[in-house]
């Protein structure tokens, strides 16, 4: 089960009303939930806001980067 999956099971929410709070299409939450698309930069503020997950968990590629050690 992926992040958004626990997130709507855990919430008893639908796709189509976490899109609606997202501000995103349905389609767009299914895709997430698929695995086909990441939740965008301009969506991770309002994803925050209604999962209460911080953006490292969302999208750690971008968020948890570990800087290049200093010469």
């Amino acid at each position: 089960m992926n992040l958004i999956d626990a997130f709507l099971t855990q919430e008893k929410m639908s796709a189509r009303a976490l899109a609606e709070k997202v501000g995103v299409s349905a389609e767009t939450v299914r895709l997430w939930r698929i695995g086909k698309r990441r939740v965008s930069i301009r969506n991770i503020a309002a994803f925050c806001v209604v999962s209460g997950m911080r953006p490292e968990q969302i999208r750690p590629d971008i968020f948890l980067k570990i800087p290049e050690k200093a010469a």
